[in-house]
């Protein structure tokens, strides 16, 4: 079972970053215009800018000494390190009904 809802998590990850970054660009998800709520989109920053102070992943080592423009990785990075709680959160926050159903519809969710 457990094994099942991690290929549903990884799944999610890879549609999320890849639907943002096919759809908007890299880093759309630091462009508030793409989140309903203000305050719930700086709450998510807030948190990922944590979960990334923290993290000692190679990919995010190298984006911090390698690039300082943006000041974030790109959304395939940043997917890889906040938890699925989080993720979940920036899903429900979007704007647009298009991209949650690019997103969900394989799960026939919404």
């Amino acid at each position: 079972m457990l094994e099942a809802i991690e290929r549903v998590e990884v799944s999610f990850r890879t549609r999320f970053a890849y639907v943002l970054a096919t759809k908007h660009d890299s880093h759309a998800y630091l462009n508030p215009d793409y989140f309903k709520s203000e305050r719930k989109y700086q709450q998510c920053i807030a948190n990922l800018r944590e979960e990334l102070n923290r993290s000692r992943e190679t990919f995010i080592e190298h984006y911090r000494t390698k690039y300082d423009d943006p000041e974030l990785p790109p959304i395939w990075a940043i997917c890889e390190v906040m938890s699925f709680g989080q993720l979940s959160k920036w899903f429900q926050n979007l704007k647009h009904r298009a991209d949650r159903k690019a997103i969900a519809d394989i799960y026939k969710i919404d």
